[in-house]
Parts: C-alpha cells; sequence; structure tokens
C-alpha cells in the first residue's frame, strides 16, 4: 500500500532519452525516495522476505562487492542470497541514510550508518556477539528499469567517532593485504586521517620489515607516505633505516622515489644523513634520472646546510652539462634557489669560468634560466 518511486524514476529516465532532457531535482528526489524504501525494508524485514524484496530491485546481471572486506557477488542470485545472509547474521541490523548524492543520471552515492550485533561472522571488521555501529558509503548505479546494476560497498570513516577497538583490530591485522589493493588501500587512508596517533602507529608497525616491499606497490606506497606525513618521525624510523644501502636505486624508482621525497620532506635532516650521503655519492646520475631528479630537489629544499652543501659541491664538478640537461638543470635551479650564498657562487663560478660557453648557455632552450 505504500507509494513505490520507482515508475518515477523510470518515467524521467525515458523522458531523458526521448526529450534529452529531465529535471534533477526530480529525479534525485525519486531516487532518494526509492533508496529510503530499500532501507527501510532492510531494518524491518525478515531475511527471507528482504532477498525478494532485492531480488526484484535488481538486475539480472547486477554486481555487487565490499572490495575492501574481500566480498563480491555476480548476478542477482548471488546478490540476493548475500543480502539474506546478511540479515541472517545480523538480524538486528539497522542502516540510517547519512547523506545521499546523485552522481549523474543513473547513479548515486549513499553514506550510512550501519549498527546491530552479529550472531555470526559476515562483516570481518565487527566483532561477534557485541552491538556494533560503524559508517559505510555505497555506491550504485541503475539501468532505465530503475533496476540496480552495481553496487559498491565501502568502509567510511568520521573523526569525530574515530576507530572502534573492533575495527582497529581488522585493520591491524589485514593492514599489509589491505594496502597492496586499490580499494583496502584508501579504506587504510582513511582510517590513518581519523585515528588517534597511538592507532595510526600500531597500523604503521604492521609495515616493519616490508616496507622495502610496500614501497614499491602502487597502492601501499601512498599508505606509508600518509604515515610518514601524519606520524612523529622518531616513531618511524624503521622506515628510513630500509632505504639505507640502496638509497639511490630507490630515488631511481618510478614508485619508491616518492617515499623519498615525503621523508626528507618530513624528517629531520640529521636522521637521513646516510641516505642523502648515498644520493650525493650518485648525484650526477639521479640529476638526469626521470625520478631521481625530485628526490635531488628535496635535498636542496629540506636538507641541512651541510648536506646542501655537498651535494651542490657534486653538482658544480659538472655544472655546464647539467644546466644543458632537459631534466638535469631543473636541480641546478631548485640549487641557485634554494642554497646559502656561498652555494649559489660556487654554482655561478662553475657556470661563468669560461666566458664563451657562458654566453652560449644563455641561447640555450633548458640552460638560459
Amino acid at each position: 500500500n505504500r507509494h513505490d518511486p520507482l515508475e518515477a524514476i523510470v518515467d524521467l529516465l525515458h523522458k531523458q532519452a526521448a526529450e534529452g532532457e529531465v529535471d534533477m531535482e526530480d529525479l534525485r528526489e525519486a531516487v532518494e525516495a526509492r533508496c529510503a524504501l530499500l532501507i527501510e525494508d532492510i531494518n524491518s524485514m525478515r531475511a527471507r522476505d528482504f532477498r525478494r524484496v532485492m531480488e526484484d530491485a535488481m538486475a539480472a546481471d547486477v554486481h555487487t562487492s565490499w572490495k575492501d572486506v574481500g566480498l563480491e557477488w555476480h548476478g542477482r542470485q548471488q546478490a540476493a542470497a548475500a543480502y539474506e545472509m546478511l540479515k541472517v547474521n545480523v538480524p538486528n541490523l539497522r542502516c540510517q541514510v547519512q547523506r545521499f548524492e546523485m552522481d549523474g543520471l543513473t547513479a548515486g552515492v549513499l553514506h550510512l550508518c550501519v549498527s546491530g550485533s552479529q550472531d555470526h561472522a559476515f562483516w570481518p571488521m565487527f566483532p561477534v556477539g557485541v552491538p556494533f555501529s560503524g559508517l559505510v558509503r555505497t555506491r550504485f548505479s541503475f539501468d532505465m528499469l530503475g533496476k540496480l546494476t552495481q553496487r559498491a560497498t565501502e568502509l567510511s570513516f568520521d573523526v569525530r567517532i574515530g576507530l572502534q577497538p573492533s575495527m582497529l583490530r581488522w585493520l591491524v591485522q589485514s593492514a599489509r593485504s589491505l594496502a597492496k589493493d586499490e580499494h583496502g588501500c584508501r579504506t587504510l587512508q582513511e582510517a590513518i586521517d581519523v585515528a588517534q596517533d597511538e592507532d595510526r602507529l600500531t597500523v604503521a608497525q604492521q609495515f616493519q620489515g616490508h616496507v622495502w616491499e610496500a614501497s614499491c606497490s602502487p597502492h601501499a606506497n601512498f599508505v606509508l607516505q600518509q604515515c610518514v606525513v601524519v606520524l612523529p618521525p622518531r616513531q618511524l624510523r624503521f622506515v628510513a633505516q630500509e632505504f639505507r644501502g640502496r638509497a639511490a636505486d630507490a630515488a631511481k624508482h618510478a614508485i619508491r622515489s616518492r617515499m623519498l621525497e615525503r621523508l626528507l620532506e618530513h624528517f629531520p635532516p640529521e636522521e637521513l644523513d646516510g641516505v642523502v650521503g648515498e644520493l650525493t655519492a650518485e648525484a650526477l646520475a639521479l640529476c638526469r634520472n626521470s625520478f631521481g631528479n625530485f628526490v635531488l630537489q628535496r635535498v636542496l629544499e629540506h636538507g641541512s646546510a651541510a648536506q646542501r652543501a655537498a651535494l651542490v659541491e657534486v653538482l658544480c664538478e659538472d655544472a655546464v652539462k647539467l644546466v644543458q640537461h632537459r631534466v638535469a638543470s631543473n636541480v641546478v635551479r631548485c640549487a641557485l634557489i634554494n642554497g646559502t650564498a656561498e652555494d649559489k657562487q660556487a654554482l655561478a663560478d662553475a657556470l661563468t669560468a669560461d666566458p664563451g660557453v657562458a654566453r652560449s648557455l644563455e641561447r640555450h632552450r633548458a640552460a638560459n634560466f
């Protein structure tokens, strides 16, 4: 007997297809009302009844997932069975809409607060037999008949709530595996954002002895970078230690070089003397490297006076050739901006020692800076 806005959604979508325009506010209101109806069902219905509702709400080829906890289902039957199992395992599940957003004509995002207690472990990040609550974000899309075609759920966090102990335990236990995955690494980063320092450190410590491996991952490196940004350097000395003896190799690596840049930006220079020494020893090659040049620029911007002077001394050995190099010239420019008066004079002397060469540099595309 209740009003279901599904028909309104379908009418609006067909109007868009036929006329090329539709009132987006009307569509947003209809989709939001439809979502609210399904939320009401999950809060009030028994497991089998809710399964039937969701079967009717989904397209035959629907794809649903919660990738940061390793859950994924293909097709209406699998997805509906998963919803039924959710209600079986969390019979008192309650969902409350925090925010709703449309994302184009046939997609949207629901921000939900979920609560209840699990009779059996269905969601690994929540405890069994103990009341829980948490925030999730669900991205969904639907077809021209208003049927769900895709639903992707992921954990969400709020600094006002922080991390529940059970959530922290799960994040700690799963940190390295989560970090390797596109969705999992985003979950970890959001969790680190809202966590207290001691909890951030607990997560970061899961990478001790594994920094070198994680630093080359296109996903895990972002988690490590965030740890370096938000935690005191004294708590992350183990990160810098794993780069000693191989700093130059890391500087030439497309991904590991980012970690070196963050370390140079956030660690006290004296704690990176060994690493900077290795970089300085290979500076002439690193200057010309597409990634290494950025690492050397961070040394010049954030290093100690002694570290900058040592690097400038090496640059002076081949300054004329370096300034003519498309990449290396950026390092010399950075030295002239950030060096001491003595550093700048040393570079100027190296570049102008031969007046004829100096005049030719004025006309060079890279060197004329």
